[in-house]
C-alpha cells in the first residue's frame, strides 16, 4: 500500500513538474507551500529562475478554474472617457492623490457620474470588477454590484515580476508605489481580509507591508 501510495504521488509531482515547467522537487516545494506542509529542503531561494519558476506556478494555481464573471470592456472605457473629459474629476487623481495622467490611462481609471472608478483584472486580463470610490463616502470604496465583490490581489502581474515586493493597503496606494517604480501590490478586501491560497505566491520574496498605521493597518499587517 505504501509503495502504492509513493508511486502515485511521483506521479501527481512529476505531472505537476511537467506541466508548470518545473523540477520535481521545485513542484514538491509549491505543494507543499500551498498545503502549509514543512519540508526539509526547500528551494534556494538566491536562485532568481527558480523562485520565478515557483512563483509562474503559484500564480497559475491561484487563478479560479471555473469561468467567472466578467464586465464587458465598454463600461470600463465609458467611464474612463468620462472621467477625461471633465477637468475638475481628473484634478482629484492628480493633485490630491498624486497620479499622472499616464497611470490613469495605463489602468483606465474612471468616473460612472457617482463615483471614481478602477477596473479590477484578473490573470487573463478580463475585468472581474470595477472598484468604486467616493471621497468622503460611507463607504468611500464599493464593489461594481452584488457578485462582483470577491477578495483579489491586484494587479497579478505583480507577481511576474521577481525580487522585492510591496503589499499596499489599497487600491490608491498601491497605484502610486507602481507609478514610482515599485513592484507593489494590494487586495480588494481591505487590511483585515487574508486568504491562504495568496500566501503561496509571496514564498521566497522579500515582502514589504505597507499598511496604514492605524488600528486597522496594525492588526492586518
Amino acid at each position: 500500500t505504501l509503495l502504492l501510495l509513493g508511486l502515485v504521488f511521483f506521479h501527481a509531482v512529476h505531472f505537476y513538474a511537467a506541466r508548470h515547467g518545473l523540477t520535481d522537487s521545485e513542484a514538491i516545494q509549491v505543494l507543499a507551500e500551498r498545503h502549509n506542509v514543512a519540508t526539509e529542503a526547500p528551494a534556494a531561494p538566491h536562485d532568481p529562475t527558480a523562485l520565478a519558476r515557483r512563483n509562474d506556478a503559484a500564480l497559475d494555481s491561484y487563478i479560479p478554474p471555473a469561468p467567472e464573471r466578467t464586465i464587458e470592456p465598454g463600461v470600463i472605457e465609458g467611464a474612463h472617457a468620462r472621467l477625461m473629459q471633465q477637468p475638475e474629476l481628473l484634478r482629484y487623481l492628480t493633485d490630491a492623490r498624486g497620479l499622472t495622467l499616464d497611470t490613469v490611462g495605463q489602468y483606465r481609471l474612471g468616473h460612472d457620474r457617482q463615483r471614481y472608478t478602477i477596473p479590477i483584472t484578473n490573470a487573463a486580463g478580463d475585468y472581474v470588477n470595477i472598484r468604486r470610490y467616493l471621497p468622503g463616502g460611507d463607504p468611500k470604496m464599493k464593489s461594481y454590484r452584488e457578485g462582483y465583490g470577491k477578495a483579489r490581489l491586484w494587479p497579478l502581474e505583480a507577481f511576474h515580476t521577481p525580487g522585492r515586493i510591496i503589499l499596499c493597503a489599497g487600491e490608491f496606494d498601491c497605484l502610486l508605489a507602481r507609478q514610482h517604480g515599485f513592484n507593489a501590490v494590494t487586495h480588494t478586501g481591505g487590511e483585515g481580509t487574508w486568504k491562504d491560497e495568496w500566501t503561496p505566491l509571496f514564498a521566497g520574496r522579500d515582502v514589504v507591508i505597507c499598511y496604514d498605521s492605524d488600528d486597522a493597518g496594525r492588526r492586518g499587517a
